[in-house]
């Protein structure tokens, strides 16, 4: 079915789930044609599709994503997206980010 939308559907949002494969997610998908809607007046986004890293303003958080239209990241309140058009160039900026998973000595202890 997620194969099947990206092709075929309307403009969608997709994340990698725990097998590396992508799904479509309705949520984030409905957040940026919600957030488009209110700044396009209702316009539909164009099929454009991207391998998006979406940085988290508040946090510094990266995460993975894939869309088949990159006008609902436009006007992101929350985040910055970097697009990349080849899934090559998009593992590879992926790999430069440093994923420091740090915890203190006593964590298994709390």
């Amino acid at each position: 079915m997620d194969e099947r939308l990206a092709i075929e559907g309307p403009p969608s949002i997709f994340i990698l789930d725990h097998e590396q494969k992508w799904r479509f997610d309705a949520s984030l998908t409905r957040d940026g044609t919600q957030r488009l809607n209110q700044e396009k007046e209702g316009l539909q986004a164009e099929l454009d599709w991207a391998f998006v890293l979406l940085r988290d303003r508040s946090t510094g958080f990266v995460s993975r994503m894939m869309t088949t239209s990159k006008g609902l990241f436009d006007g992101h309140t929350r985040a910055d997206p970097k697009f990349f058009d080849q899934e090559e160039d998009f593992d590879a900026a992926w790999g430069e980010i440093s994923m420091l998973p740090v915890v203190g000595d006593d964590w298994l202890e709390n």
